[in-house]
C-alpha cells in the first residue's frame, strides 16, 4: 500500500505541504503581490516556515502571524492555515509539524 499511495511521504512532507499552501496563495490572488512586495514576501515565508518549528512553538507563531495579517488576503491565508492544517482532524498537526 505504501508504494501505491506513497504513504511514507505523508508525515512531515515539506514539499507537499508547501505546495498546498502555495496553491492556496495563488487561489486567493496573493502570488503576484508576493512577487512585488517585500513585506508580503517575508510574511509568506514565515507562514511557509511554520512547519519547521517544534510543535510547542506553533501556536505562538500563528498568533504572531495573526497580528501581522493586516489585509483580508493575509487573514484569509492564516485562516486557511488554521482550518486546513492546525484544526483539521484529517491532517493531525503531529503528522506534519516537527516535534
Amino acid at each position: 500500500m505504501d508504494e501505491t499511495f506513497n504513504l511514507h511521504c505523508l508525515p512531515r512532507c515539506a514539499f507537499h505541504w508547501s505546495q498546498a499552501m502555495w496553491r492556496h496563495i495563488q487561489s486567493i490572488r496573493l502570488a503576484e503581490t508576493y512577487m512585488r512586495q517585500e513585506g508580503l514576501h517575508s510574511f509568506v515565508h514565515h507562514v511557509l516556515a511554520i512547519q519547521f518549528l517544534p510543535s510547542a512553538h506553533i501556536q505562538q507563531a500563528v498568533q504572531m502571524l495573526q497580528m501581522k495579517a493586516t489585509t483580508d488576503a493575509t487573514r484569509t491565508l492564516i485562516g486557511y492555515l488554521c482550518r486546513q492544517w492546525l484544526d483539521n482532524p484529517v491532517f493531525p498537526a503531529d503528522d506534519w509539524f516537527h516535534t
